[in-house]
């Protein structure tokens, strides 16, 4: 079991990695500081915490840290963000998916933090405490047996 305690680490978003890879997929790290920095966006002085998991989520997509798998990546280093939070996601798969491809685009650095916020997490909640003590495998299992859709279309 892989618990992740107050944010998620390196050694947790290979985990996610390798578990978001559809069969066949090959495993593999292009950019460890191109990953290192998008996870250093999260522990960042955002106004909120919101603010610092969408900063490394939108990172994660565009940076292409891993060979396969970076948008799944990061939408569920985003998911998992909000459960950290307590702070569900607004946003429906469709959205999402629409979102993040929006990201990885051409001008998708251009996207504000800010909007990203907006759109994906429920409130504010500025800098509420950290929740604690996830088991990272579960919620990625989870996540990705109930956003099956999501998934697949982040893959194409």
């Amino acid at each position: 079991m892989i618990n992740i305690k107050d944010h998620i680490t390196f050694e947790n978003l290979l985990k996610i990695n390798e578990l978001c890879l559809l069969k066949g997929e090959p495993f593999a790290v292009i950019g460890k500081n191109r990953i290192c920095s998008a996870l250093g966006n999260q522990i960042q002085p955002y106004p909120s915490k919101e603010q610092a998991f969408a900063s490394m989520y939108k990172s994660l997509v565009i940076n292409h840290g891993f060979l396969n798998g970076n948008k799944r990546t990061g939408v569920i280093a985003l998911y998992i963000s909000s459960k950290l939070i307590d702070n569900p996601l607004k946003i429906n798969d469709k959205d999402l998916c629409e979102l993040t491809y929006k990201i990885a685009g051409e001008g998708g650095s251009q996207i504000l933090v800010e909007d990203i916020t907006n759109m994906v997490f429920k409130y504010k909640v500025s800098n509420k405490e950290l929740s604690n003590n996830f088991d990272l495998e579960n919620l990625v299992r989870e996540y990705i047996k109930t956003h099956e859709w999501l998934i697949n279309e982040l893959a194409k």
